[in-house]
């Protein structure tokens, strides 16, 4: 897994719209923090279910390793679901994947 989608220095909202399917089975988010924050992930109406994870990135490689997973969230198809975690300054990656064989999904992140 690698960042195919650079959010950059995260200060405020950051909203975006993706969609995974049989040959795109996920779609990985980076952003950084320069402050310690309250993390507000909202995962809206997936047309069909998704997992999340959260990496902190610690060696700065884009990728997750062992010891960088922070949290995972489930959300079912045409829910909303809402977390909220405190995040530390630093680098991390969020993962958007398919809980549903593949299937064609939109979200909303």
């Amino acid at each position: 897994m690698t960042i195919e989608f650079p959010i950059g220095l995260l200060n405020g909202t950051a909203i975006r719209q993706g969609n995974i399917n049989a040959g795109n089975l996920s779609d990985t988010y980076g952003f950084t923090t320069d402050r310690p924050i309250e993390f507000f992930l909202q995962v809206s109406s997936p047309s069909a279910s998704t997992v999340t994870r959260v990496y902190e990135d610690l060696n700065l490689n884009g990728t997750p390793d062992n010891g960088e997973f922070l949290f995972r969230e489930s959300t079912s198809a045409n829910q909303i679901d809402r977390e909220f975690f405190n995040l530390r300054p630093g680098s991390f990656l969020a993962r958007v994947e398919s809980n549903s064989n593949g299937r064609n999904t939109n979200y909303s992140l």
